[in-house]
């Protein structure tokens, strides 16, 4: 029950002369147990930066792995962990308690929002 990464569109603009640049990428994160009958999904985008001084792929020649390692370049290995462990963490608690509740339910969204500020208590 691996938590698998997955991107399910893309958006291009053309900068100088330069076709078909990824710009944003539209992407999922699912857990599914061993059936396939049972998931926890959160759905996101990010937005990429366009460096001309790196090499440039082809839109024509991306693969999936090359995207996803975009998303997770761009988003930091500690978002990453806390997106995976959003999702590993609800897919348990849906599976031991929503199950439970909702014999009949068979997935659901997971949403949330990462962020590196601190968020303190109120001052009242």
């Amino acid at each position: 029950m691996a938590i698998e990464w997955k991107v399910s569109k893309l958006h291009t603009k053309t900068i100088g002369s330069v076709e078909n640049v990824v710009t944003k990428i539209e992407w999922y994160l699912d857990k599914i147990d061993e059936n396939s009958i049972y998931t926890r999904t959160v759905i996101q985008h990010t937005e990429v930066s366009y460096d001309p001084s790196a090499s440039f792929i082809a839109y024509e020649s991306l693969d999936e792995a090359t995207i996803v390692g975009w998303i997770k370049t761009t988003l930091g290995s500690d978002c990453v962990t806390w997106w995976e462990t959003l999702v590993n963490n609800e897919y348990t608690r849906f599976m031991s308690d929503t199950k439970t509740e909702y014999p009949d339910a068979r997935g659901s969204y997971v949403d949330g929002i990462y962020t590196t500020e601190s968020t303190p208590a109120l001052p009242f």
